[in-house]
């Protein structure tokens, strides 16, 4: 990884934005559809950059501006390292670093999220969960929300001494599949071993 966390986070957000993921979700007969995308709109407040307590110029611009700016080394780590809280926002920056990772892993659990089953207190609120590990690595959790058919990451994290998923309602993943732009064939990254789509019934006459 780079050794300017904020760059490496940047680069691996840039690289999703090109990425989508297709997942099959399941739970008692039913099933449930993610199709999750990331936007350069979102990398400001997934990166933690709200929680700065010092003001910065790179504020006033949108996120994306902000995104490729840190990619082209215009705003680097050493700006805001100084920062009070540059340990928290240091922690998100890492969970993004590896979070294309986290999700490709076959190991990475879903869930139904629901803050009402929180039981510490917590202003996330999201549609869905995921929570994910690599060996070594720090437990990372991911918040998702749907809008429009399509699913974005709202807020990201490694695991403190607060387990998200406690209570919440977990799936199985039936299938997970990945896009990336320019390329019109998915990946398959995992199949249930139980589970097929039905081909379609042709019609009669």
């Amino acid at each position: 990884m780079e050794t300017d966390l904020l760059k490496a986070s940047a680069n691996a957000f840039k690289k999703l934005t090109s990425v989508a993921y297709h997942i099959v979700l399941g739970r008692k007969g039913k099933t449930y559809t993610l199709d999750i995308v990331f936007m350069p709109d979102n990398f400001y407040h997934l990166a933690g950059f709200h929680k700065l307590k010092q003001r910065y110029s790179f504020q006033q611009h949108t996120s994306a501006w902000v995104l490729d700016h840190i990619i082209d080394g215009t705003i680097t780590a050493d700006d805001i390292s100084g920062d009070q809280n540059f340990n928290i926002i240091a922690d998100r920056l890492y969970a993004l670093a590896i979070f294309e990772q986290i999700i490709d892993s076959s190991d990475t659990k879903f869930y139904a999220y629901d803050m009402r089953k929180v039981s510490f207190a917590t202003r996330i609120n999201a549609d869905y969960l995921v929570k994910g590990s690599l060996k070594n690595e720090p437990v990372i959790f991911s918040f998702f929300v749907g809008d429009q058919q399509k699913y974005y990451m709202n807020s990201i994290f490694p695991e403190t001494r607060y387990d998200y998923s406690f209570r919440q309602t977990q799936y199985t993943v039936l299938l997970k599949e990945k896009t990336i732009a320019f390329n019109s064939s998915a990946i398959e990254l995992y199949r249930h071993n139980k589970y097929s789509v039905k081909p379609p019934q042709q019609p009669t006459e």
